[in-house]
């Protein structure tokens, strides 16, 4: 399914040049996309057969361990952007209610993803 909305998507585009104005793919939306990682796999690589250099960037709450932005590295994922509400770790309790991880949680994670490039 996500192969063909993005396949339809790019039908549509008409990109120049190098890509210069290939906007990309962002996995984002309601729901957090990590829960589907293989969904995201397979997109990318679906995409990567018939279009080459499109950028691929997630949105995330970061409640993962460091194995999960390895994975993201290595599938192509080119940028993250990790939800942390403030840097106070009690308030970030109190904002977000996470479960499954705490603010070092998403902390650990940002820095894995840096690390993982």
């Amino acid at each position: 399914f996500a192969q063909d909305v993005v396949d339809m998507f790019y039908d549509k585009l008409e990109i120049v040049g190098m890509g210069e104005n290939d906007p990309g793919v962002v996995f984002a939306g309601m729901g957090e996309p990590l829960l589907r990682m293989e969904q995201i796999r397979e997109t990318i690589e679906h995409v990567h057969e018939v279009r080459h250099g499109v950028p691929f960037r997630v949105s995330t709450n970061g409640l993962f361990p460091a194995s999960v932005a390895v994975a993201l590295a290595d599938a192509g994922i080119s940028k993250a952007t990790v939800a942390l509400a403030t840097a106070d770790p009690g308030q970030y309790t109190e904002l977000m209610r996470p479960e499954g991880g705490d603010h070092s949680t998403v902390c650990g994670f940002i820095a894995s993803l840096a690390e993982a490039g």
